[in-house]
């Protein structure tokens, strides 16, 4: 009986110990991107509850790999012209053919703001994203509708 257990974990060490050699490593280096976001409603210096918006950007690597993120219609805290603490942001990013669900946490004051991305796998990376609108008197009457965001972000332990 002994014999036959040692064999079974020798044979399963056996099969795992390649496949766990040869699992791919996480993603480590930095990144930026950008593109248009739209929040929803338009961001005006007044919080309106309920915020929600959505983001497509794209941009490359230092590995000299594409990037991709995107967020569809993500519910915010509330965000004004001034101030957008974005909290628990649920997402998705592809860096080359690897995908990731992630999680971002920002803390925009005006126009840019630190933020800190969780990979789901395991991982995080430290970055810096910036809001830039052509219209910004929109503020004070009808609202930001559409801006731009860009970002740059380097890991600080590989993105999983």
């Amino acid at each position: 009986m002994r014999k036959t257990l040692v064999a079974a974990v020798v044979a399963a060490a056996a099969l795992v110990g390649p496949a766990a050699a040869h699992a791919a490593p996480g993603f480590s280096g930095s990144c930026h991107f950008s593109g248009p976001i739209t929040p929803m409603p338009p961001i005006t210096l007044l919080p309106r509850f309920g915020a929600h918006f959505s983001y497509r950007g794209t941009g490359s690597c230092s590995t000299g790999q594409p990037i991709t993120v995107r967020f569809n219609n993500v519910a915010t805290l509330f965000d004004t012209c001034e101030l957008g603490p974005d909290f628990n942001l649920h997402g998705a990013m592809t860096i080359g053919t690897r995908s990731f669900r992630i999680t971002v946490n920002l803390a925009r004051l005006a126009v840019a703001g630190p933020f800190l991305l969780n990979a789901a796998g395991g991982g995080q990376a430290l970055g810096l994203a910036r809001f830039t609108t052509s219209s910004p008197q929109q503020c004070v009457s009808t609202g930001v509708a559409s801006a731009s965001l860009s970002a740059v972000f380097h890991t600080l332990s590989p993105l999983r």
